[in-house]
C-alpha cells in the first residue's frame, strides 16, 4: 500500500471520527440545554441554517476511454468514446465499464478520483487502465511501465502519455482551487469562532482540536502533491464546521440575536 493511499485512509478515518464525535457533542448540548422538551425550530428563524459547502457535490474529472478496432465500450450503461486528443469529463466516484468484442462482454467496476484523470485503452484481448482505482487496477507507476514496454505507437502508450499530461495539468489547477477552498473554509470557521466565544466551550474545544488535525493533514497532502487527500480534508472540515455550528446553536436556541450573528459569520 502506497504512502498516498495511507494518507487518504487516514483522512477518511479522521472524518468518520469527527462525525461520530459530532453526534455525541450535539446530543450532550441538547441534554445540557435549559429548554424543557424538544427545541422549537420556529423560535428563531436562523436556528436550522447551516453553512453552505465550499466544495461541489462532486468533481468533474477527465477520463480517456479509447476502444481499439472492433471494440465497443459502455460506461454506466451508455456507449462512450473519449479520445486522448479530446477527453470528456465524468463525475468523480464509482463507475462501471463494459467492453464488447469477440466473446462475452467484460466488465470493470472502478472509482474515478477527484483531480485524478484516468485512461482506458480497450483492446479485444486486454484492457489497459491507468489512474483509476479498482480491485485489479495497477498502481499508476506500474501501469506506465507496462505502457512503455508496449511501444510508442501502441494504444496503451498513447493513452498513458495523455493521462500523465492531463494529471500534471489537473494537479496544477488543484493546488490553486483546493488552497482557495481551504482558506475560505478556515476563514469562515474563524468568524464563527469569534461569534460563539464562551457560549459553547465544549463545541469550541472539540472543533479546535479537529481543525488542527485536519490542517496538519491538508498541509501534508499538499506537500505530497496529493489532491485526493486535500479534497478529503476539506470535506471532513466542512462536516466538522457544520456539527460545530449546530452544537453552538443548541447552546442558546432562544437567543435570536446570537443566531443571526452566527448566520452572518458564514
Amino acid at each position: 500500500m502506497s504512502a498516498r493511499t495511507l494518507t487518504q485512509l487516514a483522512v477518511l478515518l479522521l472524518g468518520a471520527v469527527a462525525l461520530a464525535l459530532g453526534g455525541v457533542l450535539v446530543s450532550r448540548e441538547l441534554k445540557g440545554s435549559s429548554v424543557a422538551g424538544p427545541v422549537d425550530a420556529g423560535a428563531c428563524a436562523d436556528l436550522d441554517v447551516a453553512p453552505k459547502p465550499v466544495s461541489p457535490l462532486t468533481e468533474g474529472v477527465a477520463l480517456i476511454i479509447w476502444p481499439g478496432p472492433g471494440v465497443k465500450v459502455q460506461l454506466d450503461g451508455k456507449p462512450v468514446v473519449s479520445l486522448p486528443e479530446a477527453p470528456q469529463s465524468f463525475f468523480a466516484g464509482p463507475h462501471q465499464l463494459v467492453v464488447e468484442c469477440d466473446g462475452p462482454p467484460r466488465g470493470l467496476d472502478f472509482t474515478l478520483q477527484p483531480f485524478t484523470p484516468g485512461a482506458v485503452f480497450a483492446g479485444c484481448d486486454a484492457l489497459f487502465v491507468v489512474g483509476l482505482v479498482c480491485d485489479d487496477c495497477p498502481e499508476t507507476s506500474a501501469a506506465r511501465k507496462t505502457a512503455a514496454k508496449a511501444g510508442r505507437d501502441s494504444g496503451p502508450f498513447i493513452a498513458a502519455a495523455a493521462q500523465e499530461k492531463l494529471e500534471l495539468q489537473e494537479h496544477q489547477r488543484a493546488r490553486s482551487v483546493l488552497t482557495q477552498r481551504w482558506n475560505t473554509l478556515t476563514e469562515r470557521y474563524s468568524r464563527v469562532l469569534q461569534v460563539v466565544g464562551r457560549e459553547a466551550p465544549g463545541p469550541v474545544a472539540a472543533a479546535n482540536q479537529r481543525f488542527e488535525e485536519l490542517s496538519l493533514g491538508f498541509r501534508r497532502a499538499a506537500t505530497n502533491d496529493d489532491p485526493v487527500a486535500q479534497d478529503l480534508s476539506i470535506r471532513t472540515a466542512e462536516a466538522t464546521l457544520k456539527v460545530f455550528v449546530r452544537a453552538s446553536r443548541l447552546a442558546r436556541p432562544d437567543d435570536c440575536a446570537f443566531q443571526r450573528r452566527l448566520t452572518a459569520a458564514f
